[in-house]
C-alpha cells in the first residue's frame, strides 16, 4: 500500500511536457502552446534534431517533478538521448552551468491557453463517443445538439452546404476555417448555438479538477514559477519565452543563427489556425463563464504576472491578463 501511495503522490507532483532535443537547444512545451508549430518545424527540418530516428514522434514526453525539479523519462522505447537531457538538467538544478545546450520553455497567457484548450477538448472532442468526430455536420453527435434549436430552416441550409463542400473534396471540418460561409448570418448563428450548447454542458457538469486542469488545458505555470523563483538554476542557461509576446521563429533565428537552415519564413506564423469569426464566437461564449474560469485560473494568473515581470521587466495588470474574458 505504501508503494502505491508513493507512486500516486509522485505522479501528482509531475507535469508531462513535450521536450525536443535539437543540436542547438532543448525546447519544452505543452499542448496549445505552439506544440503543433514545434512538431511541424522539427519534422520539416530534421537536420536540426540531435536524434537518429526519423520515424517517431520527436516530442519526448518528459515528467518534470514540480517539487524537486527532477525529471523522469516517459517512454523507455524512445530513441532520444535521455541520459544527455537528464545529465544537463541535473547539472542545472544543482546550480552548475556546464551543460551541452540551453533549455527553452514556451509559455502562454494562461487565460488564452485555457480558452484554446476549451476549443480542443470541449468543441473538437466528445467524451461520450470518442470514436466519432463531433465536427462532422452530418453526424448524430453534431445533430443531437440541435434537438431544441428553433430555426430548422437554418439547419437544413447547413446540411446542404455541407454536402456541397464535401462533394468539392473538402474535409469534414471545412467549416471551422476561414471562408465565405461566415458572411452568412444564419451560418454564424447556428455555429454560435452549437458552441453555446457544448459549453453549457461542459460547465454545468459540476466541478471536476481533472476536466478543468488536464489535457489541452493543463498548465505549466507552476513549473516555470518554481524554476525562476525557487531553484538554483542559472537563469542565463534557460529561456522562458512567452509566445503571446515574442515570435518563436524570430528568437530561434537570431539567438542560434539558423537562418540558413530554417529558411521558410511562414514559421513566423502559427499552425492549426481556425477562422477568426469562429474564435470570436468561442471567446464570446467563454465570457459567459468568466467568473468560473477566473476561479480555476486565479493562482495561475498571479504566478504568470510574477513570471512575466521576471522575464520582461513589465508588471502586468490582472485585467490585462483576463481581457479576453471581459
Amino acid at each position: 500500500m505504501e508503494i502505491m501511495e508513493n507512486k500516486i503522490m509522485n505522479e501528482s507532483e509531475c507535469l508531462t511536457c513535450f521536450l525536443y532535443q535539437t543540436k542547438y537547444f532543448y525546447i519544452a512545451t505543452l499542448p496549445k502552446v505552439a506544440s503543433s508549430w514545434l512538431f511541424d518545424l522539427t519534422h520539416t527540418y530534421p537536420e536540426i534534431m540531435d536524434i537518429e530516428s526519423t520515424n517517431e514522434f520527436w516530442a519526448a514526453n518528459i515528467h518534470f517533478n514540480q517539487i524537486d525539479l527532477t525529471i523522469l523519462k516517459d517512454d523507455e522505447n524512445s530513441s532520444y538521448k535521455f541520459d544527455e537531457v537528464k545529465r544537463d538538467w541535473d547539472t542545472l538544478i544543482h546550480g552548475n552551468t556546464d551543460i551541452s545546450r540551453n533549455f527553452i520553455f514556451l509559455l502562454r497567457n494562461p487565460v488564452n491557453k485555457f480558452i484554446s484548450g476549451l476549443m480542443q477538448d470541449v468543441l473538437y472532442q466528445d467524451k461520450s463517443d470518442p470514436q466519432k468526430n463531433p465536427l462532422d455536420l452530418k453526424s448524430e453527435l453534431f445533430l443531437k445538439i440541435f434537438t431544441n434549436y428553433p430555426n430548422k430552416s437554418n439547419l437544413e441550409k447547413l446540411k446542404l452546404l455541407n454536402d456541397e463542400m464535401i462533394s468539392k473534396g473538402f474535409t469534414g471540418d471545412w467549416w471551422i476555417h476561414d471562408g465565405d460561409w461566415w458572411n452568412d448570418v444564419s451560418f454564424s448563428e447556428i455555429i454560435n448555438y452549437w458552441i453555446e450548447q457544448k459549453f453549457n454542458k461542459f460547465f454545468s457538469a459540476g466541478f471536476n479538477v481533472r476536466d478543468y486542469k488536464s489535457d489541452h488545458k493543463a498548465s505549466n505555470i507552476y513549473l516555470y514559477h518554481k524554476i525562476l523563483f525557487n531553484s538554483q538554476i542559472d537563469k542565463n542557461k534557460i529561456k522562458i519565452l512567452d509566445i503571446d509576446t515574442e515570435n518563436i521563429y524570430d528568437y530561434l533565428i537570431k539567438e542560434y543563427k539558423l537562418e540558413n537552415i530554417i529558411s521558410d519564413v511562414t514559421y513566423k506564423d502559427g499552425r492549426n489556425v481556425s477562422s477568426k469569426v469562429f474564435k470570436k464566437l468561442l471567446i464570446k461564449n467563454s465570457k459567459n463563464y468568466s467568473e468560473f474560469i477566473q476561479v480555476v485560473l486565479r493562482e495561475d494568473i498571479f504566478m504568470y504576472i510574477d513570471i512575466y515581470k521576471k522575464i520582461y521587466g513589465v508588471e502586468l495588470d490582472y485585467n490585462h491578463v483576463i481581457q479576453q474574458l471581459e
